[in-house]
């Protein structure tokens, strides 16, 4: 499953929450819009004190608090909104987890027996809570940063052009020169994170077992080799995730550097612009507030990078498990038979186990099957095998190659 694909699932995942999610992601427009409005806003409001001195008269403050009001208007709102915001999305996020989480659950449950012998606990329940954590994570990246950043890059950021042509083409680049280096670290990354998390599953598969085991651990005197062998696990872990570390870092110096060298670049143009007429002082330091913004949007786009690379194994893992069709849960528009009690007779019953198979025979029950089964194995020394007997019975059956049953009184 694609990086891109992972991030579009888990966001179609908010469908049961649909109409916060919806109000959550306008604030978010709201949001960017009024942090592109503000420094816009102190470029008019230092352009106005410019005019006034150069007029040779004292600013007045009849066309200032026009300007200043607005100004201090979308700044309150910034503040206010941005913590609503940030309160609503932990909000849905918790409960979307707890509720991934009880999906999973039920879906483990349902799964086949089949699935569980060749399935190994510690690693469902890694997978559980790691990619229960990763969406939430996700959504709450989304909801407080990612959004409000992906109006401002996409939307927003062209309207600069209708200020300033020289200065918001630089502002474009500075993002074009982003999108490239985060494109190619996303590719160098992806799979080698993917081995990383491969590793790291299996070394939770041998923690889950040896803490379940330790009394056999002990009595055997393999604590030492059980942790020489975890140890060697974990060097392996960790020299695969060494290099994704290496490009994730290249990636972050890479945004910081283009980000320094725009605000260079538009210092140096816009003086230069002043000079010959075609730039205001309000302009260049609107551009250099609007740069600051960026370079902030455009850092927490490659947190999010990361953290999204770090985050898609545990999230495919998780959603592997819930795409799992189930051979246990009830059929589509299967009829409820009610309350019912029966008699229930077996004969002849061969039921697969590991070492042979065995013959089990079941007498009728002389009360309804939901208070009492009496069974009698064969041979008579299997007595550790009659929980399989019973798990083969509950599951109606199905590793029985010849049977003879008679039900009665149903």
């Amino acid at each position: 499953m694609p990086l891109f694909e992972i991030y579009a699932r888990v966001l179609r995942q908010l469908s049961a929450a649909r109409g916060l999610a919806i109000v959550l992601a306008v604030s978010n427009v709201a949001l960017a819009c009024a942090q592109f409005a503000e420094p816009m806003l102190l470029g008019r409001i230092i352009d106005a004190l410019g005019e006034a001195h150069r007029a040779g008269h004292a600013p007045q403050w009849g066309p200032l608090l026009p300007l200043l009001g607005a100004w201090i208007a979308f700044g309150l709102f910034t503040i206010g909104a941005s913590v609503l915001v940030a309160l609503n999305a932990d909000r849905l996020a918790h409960r979307r987890r707890v509720a991934a989480m009880a999906a999973y659950f039920e879906r483990v449950l349902h799964l086949p027996m089949s699935f569980h012998a060749g399935a190994h606990s510690g690693r469902l329940l890694k997978v559980m809570i790691e990619g229960s954590n990763a969406m939430a994570s996700v959504w709450l990246s989304f909801f407080r940063e990612h959004c409000a950043s992906l109006v401002s890059l996409t939307v927003l950021l062209p309207l600069t052009l209708l200020v300033n042509v020289r200065l918001g083409a630089i502002l474009i680049a500075l993002v074009v020169a982003f999108g490239v280096a985060m494109n190619l670290v996303i590719r160098r990354t992806g799979a080698l994170q993917t081995a990383a998390d491969e590793l790291g599953s299996v070394v939770a598969e041998r923690v889950a077992d040896v803490l379940g085991n330790i009394p056999v651990i002990q009595s055997f005197a393999r604590i030492e080799e059980e942790t020489r062998a975890l140890g060697g696990m974990i060097d392996r872990m960790l020299g695969a995730q060494m290099p994704v570390l290496t490009w994730w870092a290249i990636g972050t110096v890479a945004t910081r550097a283009s980000a320094s060298l725009s605000l260079v670049a538009i210092f140096v143009t816009g003086i230069w612009l002043y000079m010959r007429g075609e730039a205001t002082i309000g302009e260049i330091v609107a551009f250099m507030s609007l740069a600051g913004m960026l370079i902030g949007r455009l850092e927490q786009v490659v947190g999010f990078g990361n953290m999204m690379i770090a985050q898609a194994t545990k999230i495919r893992q998780f959603f592997d498990i819930l795409d799992r069709t189930s051979s246990v849960a009830d059929r589509q528009g299967a009829i409820d038979a009610g309350a019912c009690a029966a008699r229930c007779r077996s004969t002849g019953c061969r039921f697969p186990m590991e070492a042979g198979s065995m013959r089990s025979s079941m007498f009728r029950s002389r009360s309804p099957p939901a208070r009492r089964l009496r069974w009698l194995a064969r041979p008579a020394r299997a007595n550790r095998r009659r929980s399989a007997c019973c798990i083969a019975f509950s599951t109606r059956l199905r590793a029985a190659s010849s049977s003879t049953d008679r039900i009665s009184a149903l």
